[in-house]
């Protein structure tokens, strides 16, 4: 998978990331929002079954899978409002809870999120 112009980044600078595999296949990408939970988009878990499915954390290339978390995905809640077209998802968001807690390190943290209200 790659981005068009985009650029590899530095190991780690972005600890919260997490790769969400379906039959050891990149599926969609999360980030960490708790020690248990991970936010993601809803279409990722919509039409298929999120048992099957993998979190990584702490992941820096999905060669070098040496010293990543791996998670089963226990509960999937999208958004109620998540409606999709050909052209286009609306509301396109989902929380997935991991069967067990992630231990935050310098590697593996929760992504910055602003205060409620803000």
């Amino acid at each position: 998978m790659r981005i068009v112009g985009g650029r590899r980044a530095t190991p780690h600078s972005y600890p919260w990331t997490v790769a969400i595999l379906k039959h050891n296949r990149m599926h969609c990408g999360g980030a960490i929002i708790t020690t248990k939970h991970v936010l993601s988009a809803g279409h990722c878990f919509k039409w298929d079954n999120y048992k099957i499915m993998i979190a990584l954390i702490g992941l820096d290339h999905l060669d070098k899978l040496k010293d990543v978390a791996h998670r089963n995905i226990s509960e999937v809640v999208i958004h109620e409002g998540f409606t999709s077209t050909a052209v286009r998802d609306e509301n396109d968001i989902a929380i997935a809870t991991l069967n067990e807690p992630i231990q935050f390190s310098t590697t593996i943290a929760p992504i910055c999120l602003p205060k409620a209200g803000k």
